[in-house]
């Protein structure tokens, strides 16, 4: 069984019950440096691990960046959240 979050690659996901249904929600290395407002040097030095624990610790934010930007209309299972989404 899959971790309620996880990292693969840049990208770290999770499912959660975004525009009335349940989606895939995947969060962008560069959304987190960005949010995190990092320079280039720390933004390289930040690890899966650092990333999988900012988006457990901000699920609350991340989810309402996912519904915002998602219409309950659409059939799309995956939203993505990129640099200046959060």
């Amino acid at each position: 069984m899959r971790q309620g979050v996880w990292t693969h690659g840049d990208d770290t996901g999770f499912e959660a019950w975004v525009g009335e249904k349940s989606r895939k929600v995947i969060v962008t290395r560069e959304a987190i440096e960005d949010y995190l407002r990092l320079d280039p040097v720390r933004a390289a030095a930040m690890s899966a691990e650092e990333r999988h624990i900012f988006v457990i610790d901000n699920l609350a934010v991340i989810i309402a960046a996912a519904n915002k930007k998602t219409d309950p209309a659409d059939e799309n299972d995956i939203v993505m959240i990129r640099t200046g989404e959060i």
